[in-house]
């Protein structure tokens, strides 16, 4: 994973079969990309944890399952959504991506804030 700034379109369409030119036609710029993948991951993310939320007692054991650094599973080893996350937190100031960045941390953290007042904060 190159992260956001060292990513090329190219590549990217490249890497999923298509020419360039269509990306350009779908999403218009790099960043309208980017944004796009963050609100699908964010939303992803989000399915995730509702699936996972009824296989544990508490908002504190969700959490700590997924947070866990334990071997491969790891939140923000390379082409995880961790990382994904990790690298637009750096973003932040660029004016193209705050938005979407902003959006994306929105919806997961009222996703987890739901969750916690239906499960009850950790003590």
């Amino acid at each position: 994973m190159a992260g956001y700034r060292a990513a090329k379109v190219s590549d990217v369409a490249a890497r999923i079969g298509v020419s360039e030119p269509v990306i350009f036609q779908n999403f218009g710029s790099k960043e309208a990309l980017y944004a796009a993948v963050l609100d699908r991951a964010a939303h992803g993310i989000r399915a995730e944890l509702h699936a996972l939320a009824g296989q544990h007692g508490s908002a504190a054991e969700l959490l700590a399952h997924v947070l866990s650094p334990a071997g491969d599973s790891g939140p923000h080893r390379p082409g995880t959504h961790g990382a994904l996350f990790a690298d637009a937190a750096t973003l932040l100031a660029d004016p193209g991506l705050t938005e979407a960045a902003k959006g994306a941390a929105r919806t997961l953290v009222d996703h987890l804030a739901g969750l916690l007042r239906r499960t009850g904060a950790p003590p």
